[in-house]
């Protein structure tokens, strides 16, 4: 029951990461390709105070769940609970990585702006940030679907 426990809660925290990356997929990497670059560095400042401390929490405490189901798990490798929760596991650490090594430092940069600095290109550098958006998106979608199928899979629903 614990392990089930555990299983939802992370189903839960990844709902949530990957819900990020698909509401910026389906609405707001278009949006942001035509507002102006003023416009989109003011966005981006915006989310970034207001969540920029809530994502570490959640990202921390799904890590840490992760590893925790991960090695409730790990009796039985071939089981579909550890292949499927390991498999999103790989997801969640790829997105961090990408998040430490892209996404802060942009974000990082884009703190900066200031719109008579000519050695920064505002433009290609808002492109690289939403093409890297995009890609975590897609990462964490993938983990999501991976934990969502693991665990309906592991718990068939009866029909009556």
């Amino acid at each position: 029951m614990t392990l089930y426990l555990l299983r939802v809660a992370l189903l839960l925290l990844f709902i949530v990461l990957s819900a990020q990356g698909i509401f910026y997929l389906f609405a707001v990497k278009e949006a942001f390709t035509i507002i102006s670059i003023e416009a989109f560095i003011e966005q981006r400042k915006a989310v970034d105070l207001i969540i920029g401390s809530r994502l570490k929490v959640i990202y921390f405490l799904a890590l840490l769940l992760v590893l925790v189901v991960l090695a409730l798990a790990s009796k039985n490798y071939g089981s579909l609970v550890f292949i499927t929760t390991a498999i999103s596991c790989v997801c969640l650490l790829t997105d961090m990585g990408f998040a430490l090594k892209i996404s802060v430092p942009l974000n990082q940069l884009m703190a900066t702006f200031n719109p008579d600095n000519q050695q920064v290109d505002w433009e290609s550098l808002r492109v690289e940030w939403l093409f890297y958006i995009a890609v975590r998106g897609w990462i964490m979608i993938v983990g999501l679907l991976t934990l969502l199928a693991g665990f309906l899979l592991q718990n068939k629903p009866t029909l009556p």
